[in-house]
């Protein structure tokens, strides 16, 4: 490589992890990296591997022992769909750097897994972790070259399967998958997906493609279903939705019980529908927004811990023909306070410095992810760039398609760039950045988008990326302005090493961005207080108790009403019951 291009491709890398603009006089449009948007920690990209091959990264979480696991399809011996999942741990990982499989160097990931038939059609397509276990959630084909949805449970330390699930279509024939799962305050797992689909029906998910044709439905199962080691036969309740294709988000609504529910509707606008659901799943609302295009995900807003409304993104636009990302805003009973539209990003570094909006029309922005943050905004997970010039091909001799081929085969943004955007409740965006995997060598970087974005326990920022040559994660640091006020229990505390957080009242626990904590001597309990004078959390025996920073030990407990002496040094857990003056273990 010449030496100047060397030096070059050092100094953009080095600009980047700072966080600062790699030329003295430009501004943070022509980087792509806003002046407020946080920097680098590390960017590690995975070729393929044994977990098959032209990996499709769609999703991930993070682990009780602070690793990330993601999941998608990749493809098997036979040249179809296979579910994988991987894990990466991030101790001692900074700056641009390749992960090998377990063993093969000093950089590795932890562990893979895969699942499937070769030949046959496999994928997951969410995930979610609770306590030391990850649930895939996806499906599977079965014998009668249909697909079912399938949960399955992993081990997050070693990648070891514990069970599977397979809810299976009534009919011979036809097909059914899980499209979302998320784990729930009480220690349980709502998902959703869809199901009477045709043989054929399910022709992708997630940034690869969509099904063509089914009935959406949401499916709970029980803290006792999700801790046990044996697999479910069913969960414990289940409600269909016929006039929605897909389920493509369900979230918690913490402290309110319930579930916000987002479905594309079963018609060829696919336009978003918000429902409202009540703890078993019965509807209170639901609100259909016909002049939003394709749903991707949803979450909860809250500020200061109180519930403030929903958001909810997407891409594409109902009458130009263009593909732009969107932003919809909602309050609690669903109505619209703002939408915004967003794409077409200027500037970059590299090959992609000095680029203007470019051609809207030959520009895709797609929005795959969603997740609030605690200051009552908003992370948007995106891709952009141009799908392809092959449209624009012809032999006829119109001006206005030559000319849009041309702008499209010298236009770098046929490589695409993963786009991490924020806004604030108002709808002001705060900050954007761009982003491409730096090859160690100093080579030109290849396509990349953002599938999912997640808060991580330590406030920094985990994208999941589909790189052109495997699987991408890249994180970000936390916000300078992030304070996490919204916890006081984590808040409080002083690092001890390892992800460990001491309480000098509480003891040492392991704290994650979903509330749950994994605690010295308790074990797993779910608590995000805003006053330490009154500390609810949940533990998956006792249920809900009540506690502060002064009165603990002593514990309240909601379900019986009725005082808990704990003693913080016994193993198994012992607590004085002062109903009957007695010591159990629980």
């Amino acid at each position: 490589m010449p030496k100047n291009k060397f030096y070059q491709s050092f100094f953009i890398r080095v600009s980047i992890l700072l966080g600062v603009t790699p030329f003295v006089s430009a501004d943070a449009n022509s980087t792509g990296v806003s002046a407020e948007a946080p920097a680098v920690s590390f960017y590690a990209g995975i070729g393929e591997g044994a977990f098959g091959e032209d990996p499709h990264a769609v999703h991930g979480t993070q682990t009780s022992d602070g690793g990330y696991v993601v999941g998608g399809k990749s493809l098997d011996a036979g040249g179809a769909w296979e579910g994988f999942l991987l894990k990466v741990s991030p101790t001692g990982l900074s700056g641009y750097l390749d992960l090998s499989g377990p063993g093969e160097s000093n950089q590795s990931y932890s562990w893979s897994v895969t699942f499937g038939t070769s030949g046959k059609k496999d994928g997951v397509n969410n995930l979610a972790s609770v306590g030391d276990s990850v649930f895939a959630a996806g499906f599977k084909s079965v014998a009668d070259e249909s697909q079912d949805a399938i949960l399955v449970k992993y081990s997050s330390s070693d990648g070891a399967m514990i069970w599977e699930s397979l809810l299976s279509e009534i009919s011979s024939g036809l097909s059914a998958a899980y499209e979302v799962v998320s784990p729930t305050p009480d220690g349980g797992l709502i998902t959703g997906g869809l199901f009477d689909s045709p043989k054929d029906g399910l022709e992708g998910f997630k940034s690869y493609g969509n099904p063509s044709a089914g009935k959406a439905f949401v499916a709970y199962y029980s803290p006792d279903q999700v801790s046990s080691s044996v697999a479910p036969v069913s969960p414990t309740w289940r409600k269909d939705f016929n006039a929605s294709l897909t389920v493509k988000g369900i979230r918690p609504i913490e402290n309110f019980g319930g579930y916000i529910l987002l479905t594309s509707q079963n018609q060829s606008s696919n336009a978003p529908i918000l429902t409202r659901l009540d703890v078993q799943g019965n509807v209170l609302w639901e609100q259909v927004y016909p002049t939003r295009a394709e749903p991707a995900d949803v979450c909860v807003l809250s500020s200061n811990g109180t519930l403030t409304g929903f958001a909810f993104c997407g891409h594409g636009k109902k009458s130009s023909g263009e593909l732009d990302s969107y932003l919809t805003v909602v309050d609690l009973n669903g109505s619209v306070r703002w939408t915004r539209e967003f794409g077409d990003p200027v500037g970059g570094v590299g090959k992609f410095s000095g680029l203007s909006s470019g051609n809207a029309k030959l520009i895709y922005d797609e929005s795959w992810g969603i997740v609030p943050t605690q200051d009552g905004g908003m992370l948007i997970a995106s891709g952009t760039g141009i799908e392809g010039c092959d449209p624009w091909q012809g032999s006829d001799s119109n001006q206005s398609r030559i000319s849009i081929l041309n702008e499209c085969l010298s236009d770098p943004r046929t490589d695409w760039r993963g786009m991490i955007t924020k806004y604030d409740a108002n709808g002001s965006q705060v900050w954007q950045r761009l982003d491409s995997f730096m090859p160690a060598d100093g080579g030109e970087v290849s396509s990349t988008a953002c599938e999912y974005v997640l808060l991580l326990a330590d406030g920094k920022i985990l994208s999941v990326n589909d790189e052109a040559f495997g699987v991408g994660l890249l994180v970000l640091e936390a916000e300078s302005n992030a304070t996490f006020a919204g916890d006081l229990l984590d808040a409080s505390t002083t690092s001890a090493g390892k992800g460990w957080r001491s309480s000098n009242w509480m003891g040492y626990f392991l704290s994650f961005s979903s509330g749950w904590k994994f605690h010295s001597t308790l074990g797993w309990i779910y608590s995000m207080p805003t006053s330490l004078d009154s500390v609810w959390f949940y533990d998956q025996t006792l249920g809900w108790c009540w506690t502060s920073q002064t009165a603990y030990p002593f514990l309240w407990r909601h379900s019986v009403s009725g005082w808990l002496y704990y003693l913080k040094s016994s193993s198994p857990r012992s607590f004085y019951d002062y109903s009957d003056n007695s010591w159990k273990f629980l």
